[in-house]
């Protein structure tokens, strides 16, 4: 009887220590994002995130899918947004001491997208493994402003007038091909797409995906090489995408761009890298230096093995193979 009481006291006393000193990985979150804007308004909120003890590195999303949104980064709170489609990230390296982490975010509504759309919100951090959690959910409503109304009226009226093989007028929102709502993919005019059927009004909440392949793809030249065939841990530089795979030569006339790309396949997309970097701050300084190309937002991605990676992660793996050497 003694014997068992002793087990109970020492369960007891070790359930206690590790309540007292291991610290606890309670993730929460407070914010102010609004909840309606009208198409085409800027505007900005704070945001909360209660990260308690947590260390090393992180990422704290915001997704709203199919809002075309877009975000940026007021106060960062020692984070890099890094914007991919509805799909934005803020990405710690090393998470700051402080157990609470401010942000101010500035947002601005599509001219078009009405409706009510979802904000996700979830946090990402690693704790011997990935660790995924989700801070709920936030309704924006989108309601469109007078202005915009009148643009789309007109716009609606132009097309009516044309004849159905005509695809000038409301086109050019409407008859392109978007890869990326951010602007970072490579986008194909369809002026010359005939089939295009422009006496219908069109809904302002859809973006026309008919493509046209450039002539110039059709050119035989150098492939580019396959992203997945290659070994290793690397920081790369995206800086185009789009539904067609094109050539070395491709880049070299229209860009005026002549490195060496990869290519990899993502959910339908062709993405096209540059780039063999070990480290995160050599794929940015890169990055910066592309602002003479006419590359529409070029950001920083990581590959493992042939297999992209989040940014946290390849920064992981970067410093665990720093240690080995």
């Amino acid at each position: 009887m003694r014997r068992f009481a002793i087990v109970i006291v020492f369960i007891l006393s070790t359930i206690l220590f590790w309540s007292l000193h291991v610290p606890q990985q309670g993730v929460s979150l407070q914010h102010q994002m609004p909840s309606s804007l009208k198409t085409g308004e800027s505007t900005e909120f704070s945001l909360t995130l209660h990260k308690g003890s947590l260390k090393g590195p992180a990422r704290f999303i915001i997704e709203v899918p199919s809002s075309g949104m877009e975000f940026s980064l007021l106060e960062s709170g020692g984070s890099e947004l890094l914007n991919e489609g509805d799909k934005h990230s803020f990405i710690w390296t090393e998470l700051p001491e402080s157990a609470d982490i401010q942000l101010k975010i500035g947002i601005k509504a599509h001219r078009f997208f009405t409706g009510i759309f979802i904000a996700r919100f979830s946090f990402s951090y690693i704790d011997g493994t990935t660790v995924e959690k989700s801070l709920g959910v936030h309704d924006i409503r989108m309601v469109s402003s007078g202005k915009n109304t009148e643009v789309a009226n007109n716009q609606n009226s132009n097309q009516n007038n044309t004849s159905t093989n005509n695809t000038t007028g409301n086109t050019n929102e409407t008859n392109t091909t978007t890869e990326n709502s951010t602007g970072n993919n490579e986008t194909t005019n369809n002026n010359n797409n005939s089939t295009i059927n422009t006496n219908n009004n069109t809904n302002q909440n859809t973006v026309q995906t008919e493509k046209v392949i450039d002539p110039i793809t059709k050119k035989p030249g150098t492939p580019i090489l396959e992203a997945s065939g290659i070994k290793g841990l690397f920081f790369r530089v995206q800086v185009a995408a789009s539904h067609f795979r094109v050539t070395q030569e491709y880049f070299k006339d229209r860009y005026k761009f002549d490195e060496q790309l990869y290519v990899d396949l993502v959910d339908g997309w062709t993405k096209y890298t540059i780039g063999d970097f070990s480290n995160f701050e050599d794929a940015n300084a890169k990055r910066k230096t592309l602002s003479v190309y006419p590359f529409k937002g070029p950001f920083i991605v990581a590959f493992n093995d042939g297999q992209r990676i989040p940014i946290y992660q390849a920064n992981m793996l970067s410093k665990v193979l720093l240690q080995g050497k």
